[in-house]
């Protein structure tokens, strides 16, 4: 999606989505370090696993972050991505699978 080669309705549904290319202990693991950014107040960074995106869509993710505190953002994240895996929302992504993430707001 990054490159432009695929867009999320297609990296979604790719036979290669759930190959990892890089992990800790491969030898030929890389860390890719891009130019800082400063984050400027509110500011939201969000870490976030395969079983996120793989059951909420981009523009919905953004939503629930953009609009609300970050303990309230985190607890809808999850229970929306639960109630996906269990696929009780017909018609959106459903993929059961494990899922993790961190977010930072920056307050000051």
């Amino acid at each position: 999606m990054e490159s432009g080669f695929l867009d999320q309705d297609e990296a979604m549904h790719h036979d290669h989505r759930h190959e990892i290319s890089n992990y800790v202990g491969y030898q030929e693991m890389r860390i890719e370090i891009g130019p800082a950014i400063e984050l400027a107040r509110y500011d939201t960074v969000l870490i976030a696993s395969d079983g996120l995106f793989d059951n909420l869509q981009l523009n919905e993710i953004v939503e629930i972050i953009r609009k609300n505190p970050l303990r309230k953002v985190s607890q809808q994240l999850a229970t929306l991505c639960g109630k996906r895996m269990r696929n009780e929302d017909p018609g959106f992504p459903s993929k059961p699978d494990d899922v993790a993430f961190v977010l930072f707001r920056r307050s000051g």
